[in-house]
């Protein structure tokens, strides 16, 4: 099979190239560049078959180092672009007689389709390469020759151009015009081969266009039998594509079958809806002369609406309770369940029921008893009287039990104010027949408890009845038992609210009232109790952990 290659590159200045090197190297052979001085000697290189200038018709002849100095020499610009390639494959299945007409006739079109000199160079395949590998390499000039000398640049040639004036790219246009010259003279030798200029895309194969891989990495491999690094890159870029390729392809079809899906999907949910449509519509027919039927629907917007709206449904939706109304009959579609009970209830309930009969098992009229006689409807059947009685007797049972239960919370209320008034009553008692005792005067330990607490924290404090709080809060808890006497050992606390938890002191309190500090092993961990109207609010600013067990009364221990 002949392979075809074609392809269009530039020879430029701004890329370090010049067209005496191009044509040196191409042709094997010496030029010596007259506009730097350049020699570019190639004569040692091999594989070279043929290499022939062609002018256009008309232009007197010349030589290849006349030709390219004269075009180095006519494009002044540092950065110019001095001539163009073409790179063709060769059929190896021509002669080396019939490849090189080949070549000439298409370099001869080219020349004198845009008037410029072009120099074509047939080369060899390379030794350990592809013995098919002929090619030439076909020089042209950037700009016109005539037989004047040198002209303008030819801007046909330039893709850039040809994309903005919306001209046939150069590169596209000798393309088809190869493959119809090489097919033809193939045609002409009767070789049962042929070439196709468009991509494998283009023609539908599947596979993967071979990658040009340049003169340094094709004399990289020759020498080393090894793939060049430019060869394993191709190779991992075409990987990859391939990987790309198939993903891309899974997810087409992914994509594919959902929307299959969703069409079928669509389709099942028409024929639903038309099939839900038909039905509402034979249900209508069906019951269009009992104007007394009530199908309880989601828009009702009666004052009870939102108690009906539970109960209510017309069709089959599912969650719903459809109760119809017929005469002074109630029903319910489907088996029987404590919702539909309780809905048929409630519509009697909303329809002003005194008394109902209810109809259907055992199960069901459990069910609905209960229903219709919490919402204070009489049951009329015969058989349920004696489970009506025994639901009346268990609702009275449980009516007396609460009414004691409220009984005895108020007598244990009144029991507890009762111990109040009698222990105040008995403090009272008490202060006054010491107050009438002859012996020794009543000794107040406030004094040196005000003196403690201004030792211990600097802060003044004041007092109130059965309660000490300090004006600067300093809080003081003592017993109860000893608050209102002036002997006996009686523990007094003092706790910061600055430092709360931390304990200041403990403190025994004399005969004689002086105040006695005293810690205790455990830290100064005892018993605490607080007395007084509004200490229990000042517990729970200044010791909020203490403050839940906390009441009038009561100890609390830390």
């Amino acid at each position: 099979m002949a392979i075809y290659h074609l392809s269009m590159k530039a020879i430029s200045r701004s890329a370090g190239r010049s067209a005496t090197g191009a044509a040196a190297y191409r042709a094997g052979c010496s030029i010596t560049d007259e506009r730097t001085g350049q020699v570019h000697n190639y004569r040692r290189k091999g594989g070279v078959e043929s290499a022939d200038v062609v002018l256009p018709d008309g232009v007197p002849a010349m030589s290849r180092e006349d030709l390219w100095n004269g075009v180095e020499l006519h494009h002044r610009r540092g950065d110019a672009l001095v001539a163009r390639e073409f790179e063709v494959a060769l059929p190896a299945e021509l002669s080396e007689v019939e490849r090189k007409r080949l070549a000439v006739d298409f370099v001869r079109e080219v020349a004198n389709h845009y008037g410029v000199a072009a120099d074509v160079c047939i080369h060899k395949p390379g030794r350990g390469g592809d013995e098919r590998n002929h090619h030439a390499h076909i020089l042209i000039s950037a700009c016109g020759v005539t037989k004047e000398g040198f002209g303008k640049k030819v801007v046909e040639l330039d893709p850039i151009h040809c994309q903005r004036h919306k001209i046939a790219n150069p590169s596209e246009l000798w393309r088809a015009r190869w493959a119809e010259l090489t097919n033809e003279r193939l045609r002409q030798n009767q070789i049962d081969a042929k070439v196709d200029h468009r991509s494998l895309k283009e023609q539908g194969v599947e596979q993967e266009p071979t990658k040009h891989l340049g003169p340094s990495a094709t004399g990289f491999e020759r020498r080393t039998g090894e793939a060049s690094h430019k060869r394993r890159t191709h190779e991992g870029q075409a990987k990859k594509q391939r990987a790309e390729k198939n993903f891309y392809e899974r997810v087409e079809q992914s994509l594919q079958r959902a929307e299959e899906n969703a069409t079928r999907l669509a389709g099942e949910l028409a024929i639903a809806k038309a099939r839900h449509a038909a039905w509402a519509e034979r249900n209508t027919r069906r019951h269009a002369g009992t104007p007394n039927r009530i199908i309880r629907m989601d828009e009702t917007k009666t004052q009870d609406g939102r108690v009906l709206h539970r109960w209510a449904g017309a069709g089959p939706s599912a969650g719903k309770v459809a109760v119809i109304e017929k005469g002074n009959r109630l029903s319910a579609a489907g088996k029987y369940s404590e919702p539909k009970a309780a809905a048929m209830a409630e519509v009697a309930k909303h329809r002003g029921w005194k008394a109902a009969t209810i109809t259907g098992n055992d199960e069901f009229k459990a069910m609905a008893l209960r229903e219709f006689l919490r919402r204070g409807i009489e049951v009329s059947n015969p058989e349920l009287q004696q489970q009506v009685q025994a639901w009346r007797l268990d609702q009275a049972k449980v009516a007396e039990a609460r009414k004691q239960a409220e009984k005895a919370k108020e007598r244990s209320a009144e029991a507890h104010k009762a111990q109040e008034a009698q222990a105040t009553m008995g403090a009272e008692e008490g202060a006054k027949t010491k107050e009438k005792a002859p012996s020794a005067p009543p000794i107040d330990h406030r004094e040196a408890l005000k003196a403690e607490v201004m030792r211990m924290t600097g802060n003044s404090a004041t007092f109130e009845d059965r309660a000490d709080i300090s004006s600067f809060g300093t809080v003081f808890a003592m017993n109860e038992r000893y608050a209102a006497q002036d002997i006996g050992r009686r523990t007094v606390r003092i706790i910061d609210r600055t430092k709360i938890p931390v304990t200041l002191g403990t403190w025994w309190v004399q005969k004689d009232g002086s105040i006695k500090p005293e810690r205790l092993k455990d830290g100064g961990r005892g018993l605490i109790s607080i007395y007084g109207k509004g200490v229990t609010e000042q517990m729970e600013r200044v010791a909020p952990h203490l403050a839940p067990g906390l009441g009038k009364g009561q100890g609390i221990g830390r």
